[in-house]
């Protein structure tokens, strides 16, 4: 099954956080078309890190949408291949 496509918009989000390693992110998808999901390192914050990007996701056009985030640690995706959730935050 292939994974569903977005909005460039959506894909230029993904690429955003992808690209900010100093903020532990290891892979950013979308769950749905209004559900972000943040794969981090265990070590980060993982409340500071969802408001950020929901600040982030907000001031890019998403604020019409009723957007969230979830964060969560990456080690158990990779271990488990499951998500383990340590924040979700609404986006208002």
């Amino acid at each position: 099954m292939a994974a569903p496509s977005f909005s460039p918009a959506h894909e230029k989000m993904l690429k955003y956080f992808e690209a900010h390693p100093q903020d532990g992110i290891q892979k950013a998808l979308w769950l749905r078309h209004n559900v972000l999901v943040l794969s981090v390192d265990a070590q980060h914050d993982a409340e500071a890190l969802a408001k950020a990007a929901c600040k982030r996701l907000l001031e890019s056009g998403f604020a019409g949408m009723q957007v969230s985030v979830d964060v969560i640690e990456h080690r158990v995706l990779l271990q488990a291949n499951r998500f383990e959730e340590a924040e979700h935050l609404d986006c208002e």
